[in-house]
């Protein structure tokens, strides 16, 4: 059993992560208007309450808490209330998303999307793992998106080894034409 001592160690501890937490994001340049966040901790998980004004400012607030010395784990309550002159409805934000994937360089043709109360499902399938991470990268930043599931798929085994069939045949070139 805990003693008064220990409890209150834990709990001084824990008021004090949380403010670290705050301050950082206070801190962190790249999060506008997070005052509306609240912060506390319990045992080294903080919890993110309040709203913001996207789903990108959400995960950077996430991340700016991940950096906090002492943070075990993050409970996001936080929810993305789009500012009245950044509401788009579910069709401007599928025009806005068809547009970012076909104008990112690096993500295949394939890639479909649906909205619903502006969260954006992802599906398809990609040639490597990065361009999964590059899609839903892409469409997080978006205004007025709330939310991404990503369920793009990575190609199979077949194509990993073609890849690997390909690397293979460049360091061949490359030797051959080298003196090594």
């Amino acid at each position: 059993m805990d003693s008064f001592r220990d409890r209150f160690e834990k709990f001084e501890h824990d008021h004090e992560l949380a403010e670290h937490v705050a301050e950082e994001l206070q801190y962190d340049p790249s999060i506008a208007r997070a005052s509306g966040v609240a912060v506390s901790a319990a045992a080294g998980i903080v919890r993110l309450e309040g709203k913001v004004d996207s789903f990108a400012q959400q995960l950077a607030i996430e991340r700016a808490a991940r950096r906090v010395a002492g943070v075990r784990g993050i409970i996001n309550d936080l929810v993305v209330v789009p500012p009245r002159h950044q509401t788009r409805n579910d069709d401007q934000i599928a025009g806005a998303v068809a547009i970012v994937l076909a104008w990112t360089a690096n993500l295949p043709d394939g890639i479909s999307s649906t909205v619903s109360d502006g969260y954006v499902t992802l599906e398809g399938t990609v040639a490597l793992r990065h361009q999964k991470h590059a899609a839903e990268l892409a469409v997080r930043q978006l205004v007025g998106v709330r939310g991404v599931y990503n369920r793009l798929k990575v190609a199979p085994e077949e194509i990993v080894q073609d890849i690997e069939v390909a690397i293979d045949s460049a360091i061949r070139r490359r030797r051959d034409h080298d003196d090594l």
